[in-house]
């Protein structure tokens, strides 16, 4: 199925891509050219507990989790700790190493089609197709807050430090945020 959505995690070591098939997929980059042609990734895993087309991905580095989401209106959040040191080694040989889900956020009542992980990778904050912006404990599948003030839906989120966070819609408005501090 076509790839809507593609990301690099851990400056560039893998790509995630996202899908009209409900998958996400992890790939190790082998090879870098001097061109695009030249480069190489290596397939390692499929993510395929979506029910639905996958529509964003974000990666925390702060956190070392990656962020899923899309039309079934359910937010993934997978730990991404099997892609690095002993444990990267580990998946070469052993197929059964893999990432883990961490945790569903569930909520919106329309399809998820932006994320964005604060700078401490504690707080994740989501747009819908329902007008709404939630706020996340990702760690707790805790939703701290519902925001509503867009008439549209929230098609793009930006996360700034000092827990500042701007929105854009479909109804052609864009807001800056001021969230609570992080606890």
């Amino acid at each position: 199925a076509s790839v809507e959505t593609v990301l690099w995690l851990m400056d560039g070591a893998f790509l995630a891509t996202g899908s009209n098939d409900n998958s996400v997929k992890i790939w190790e980059l082998q090879e870098v050219g001097s061109s695009p042609e030249e480069c190489s990734l290596r397939y390692m895993e499929t993510l395929d507990s979506h029910k639905a087309p996958v529509l964003a991905l974000r990666y925390s580095d702060a956190s070392n989790v990656l962020a899923t989401c899309g039309r079934d209106s359910v937010i993934k959040v997978w730990s991404c700790d099997t892609l690095q040191g002993e444990a990267l080694q580990r998946r070469r040989d052993d197929t059964g190493v893999v990432l883990h889900l961490v945790n569903n956020l569930e909520g919106h009542r329309g399809d998820v089609v932006s994320i964005a992980w604060s700078e401490t990778g504690m707080t994740l904050v989501s747009g819908a197709r329902d007008n709404t912006i939630k706020v996340w404990n990702p760690h707790s599948s805790e939703c701290l807050r519902t925001l509503k003030a867009h008439k549209g839906d929230i098609h793009s989120l930006i996360m700034l430090p000092d827990d500042k966070l701007w929105s854009a819609a479909a109804d052609g408005t864009f807001k800056m945020w001021k969230l609570l501090p992080e606890t």
